[in-house]
């Protein structure tokens, strides 16, 4: 289950020229209710905010999955 999450974000870094620092390795365990950081995102506000519901919605369906 490798890069299960990076090549699904690709296209919407590139399109909305925001840089990633992944922090955790795919496929790595999260403990639940942490407040585990898994990448920081940087670029300017208005992308950020523009990719802020597609990025989470990702996540989420690829954590989804993954727990299964």
């Amino acid at each position: 289950m490798l890069d299960a999450g990076k090549p699904l974000s690709q296209p919407l870094v590139v399109t909305l020229m925001l840089s990633v620092e992944w922090l955790m390795e795919e496929g790595a365990m999260v403990p639940p209710n942490t407040k585990t950081k898994v990448a920081i995102v940087r670029g300017k506000a208005r992308q950020l905010l523009l990719a802020e519901r597609v990025g989470l919605n990702l996540l989420s369906r690829c954590s989804g999955i993954a727990s299964v």
